[in-house]
């Protein structure tokens, strides 16, 4: 059994923290996938994925819950057996380590398009990869702080930002609603669910909570409520770019930038915005890969996980330098988003599983 440190134990608070950093990060990403095949009703899948996310969240809170000291790497082989169990195991961590170094690619274009156009890029890797395995080593409790700093500063000035574009936004660019018809809608409602790939931090972390009652309601809304905020990011990214939306590399960050051009009192704000877009692409980085290394160090039963924190530096460090083009980062060249609905479903199907089993019994 994997040892648990007093610096990795969090509260139910940063937990629906580290959630909501997860959501508010591919939130900035995930639009492009949807808006290609979908174009200006790209926000209709979105809203979908928030009237689903309850049946996500209720199956993860369930299945954690029946095994409190124990992730899902580890109860999956009791559940299903060691030869089915294993190999989802293994998918389920390798999900996580390639979703961090994804969201890490995405990180480094930022750094590239909006910072540091001529510091080379290995530099960047190089001190990411040190500040990674630093975050890691020295426990789970540290990440979870720095969400706790950014998220509600990011909240707020999202909500001011959002209201402000609110205000300006012409609705009659989102007409006409479903144009293609609602069969397109519903293919691509699956790229949207991947916005809360951040749930499985529930059935991984729940071990590492202080307090492991009644914890629905907070992740509950957490959850929602990021997921309206985010939505109404999209939407009124759709407004102000419509079918023009598939030509930028990063449609969120051009709205800010459109918008503020001509307010001369929030110019910087975008800037600003930036300082703190940057470290919660950071964060996802860290817990996705901390939530990895949790799962290699499970399936392999050590009791330390920071051998594993150690072992995946080279490799994230190598496919990091593979030359690559912003172009061919985005979903379904990264990290494919089927096998993350597929993440998602891991739970509910292992709890239907459990029950039944319990029933025979």
């Amino acid at each position: 059994m994997t040892i648990i440190h007093p610096r990795d134990h969090i509260s139910v608070t940063q937990l629906v923290l580290l959630i909501s950093t997860t959501i508010t990060t591919i939130g900035f990403l995930d639009i492009l996938e949807i808006a290609k095949d979908i174009a200006i009703d790209t926000w209709i899948p979105v809203l979908f994925a928030i009237i689903i996310v309850p049946f996500f969240i209720v199956t993860h809170i369930k299945l954690a819950e029946q095994f409190p000291d124990e992730n899902i790497i580890a109860y999956t082989p009791k559940i299903v057996g060691k030869w089915l169990g294993y190999p989802i195991a293994f998918f389920l961590s390798s999900i996580y380590f390639f979703l961090s170094l994804f969201i890490f690619q995405i990180f480094l274009e930022i750094i590239k398009v909006f910072l540091l156009p001529k510091t080379p890029k290995e530099i960047v890797i190089i001190i990411q990869a040190v500040v990674l395995l630093y975050a890691v080593w020295f426990g789970l409790n540290g990440i979870a702080r720095l969400a706790e700093l950014m998220i509600p500063i990011l909240t707020l000035l999202f909500t001011l930002l959002l209201f402000l574009i609110f205000l300006k936004a012409d609705y009659t660019n989102i007409l006409p609603i479903a144009n293609n018809g609602l069969l397109p809608i519903v293919k691509n409602i699956y790229k949207a669910v991947p916005l809360y790939a951040g749930l499985g931090c529930i059935t991984m972390l729940y071990p590492f909570l202080n307090r492991k009652k009644k914890i629905g309601k907070p992740i509950f809304f957490t959850v929602i409520g990021t997921g309206i905020i985010i939505f109404f990011l999209i939407l009124l990214t759709m407004l102000t770019f419509r079918y023009e939306v598939t030509d930028l590399y990063f449609p969120s960050i051009s709205l800010f930038q459109r918008f503020t051009v001509s307010i001369s009192f929030i110019e910087r704000i975008v800037f600003f915005l930036l300082m703190i877009v940057i470290p919660i692409f950071f964060i996802f980085s860290v817990i996705t890969y901390f939530l990895s290394v949790i799962g290699f160090t499970t399936i392999f039963k050590f009791r330390e996980h920071t051998v594993f924190s150690i072992l995946l530096i080279p490799a994230f460090f190598l496919i990091s330098n593979i030359p690559i083009s912003i172009a061919d980062i985005f979903w379904l060249k990264g990290v494919p988003i089927w096998t993350i609905d597929i993440a998602l479903l891991v739970p509910a199907v292992l709890l239907i599983i459990l029950k039944l089993k319990e029933r025979k019994k």
